[in-house]
């Protein structure tokens, strides 16, 4: 099962399937996306409390922390496969990198992978296009501000470059 995960303007996460699914709270699906745009890295759970609820006290973390993960497994383990999506071991929490791809990271293997010129061109093209605008817009974490401007610079790069390809053929009119 492949979940998407779209946080290129829009967040939201569907199903395999294609069916969108909702979480419990706000607080839930922005940490399925700091999860998710840390792909394949386990994050210490004292960093997690510490970064969504750092306005509580180490109990109460705790607490907030167990049972967003719970809420996490009830969306994404509901057919019964407890922890083989939401991986927490040894203090430490990820998302299986094979349970779910993204459009962000979609976007930043297009912009990044070394190919020839022309293929270059089409690809950055490509990825222009899948941009649909801020990253995770509709999450107003402080976390979420660093990563969002990464984007937007690697999206006005992409622009330039582009451009910049067009204006040395000759078709700056396109």
């Amino acid at each position: 099962m492949i979940w998407q995960i779209r946080m290129l303007g829009r967040f939201e996460v569907l199903a395999p399937g294609s069916t969108p699914v909702a979480f419990r709270s706000r607080k839930v699906g922005s940490l399925l996306a700091f999860l998710a745009l840390n792909r394949g890295r386990e994050i210490a759970n004292y960093t997690l409390n510490e970064l969504f609820w750092p306005e509580s006290d180490g109990d109460k973390q705790a607490q907030s922390f167990r049972r967003a993960i719970a809420d996490l497994r009830d969306v994404l383990e509901a057919d019964g496969n407890r922890g083989m999506v939401v991986q927490t071991e040894r203090g430490k929490t990820m998302l299986d990198p094979n349970s779910f791809e993204t459009d962000a990271e979609r976007f930043e293997s297009l912009l990044h992978e070394n190919h020839n010129s022309a293929d270059q061109d089409l690809r950055t093209s490509e990825a222009i296009a899948l941009y649909g605008g801020p990253l995770l817009v509709s999450i107003d974490d402080d976390w979420v501000y660093a990563y969002r401007r990464q984007y937007e610079e690697m999206y006005c790069k992409g622009v330039e470059q582009i451009c910049g390809n067009l204006i040395e053929r000759g078709l700056a009119a396109e």
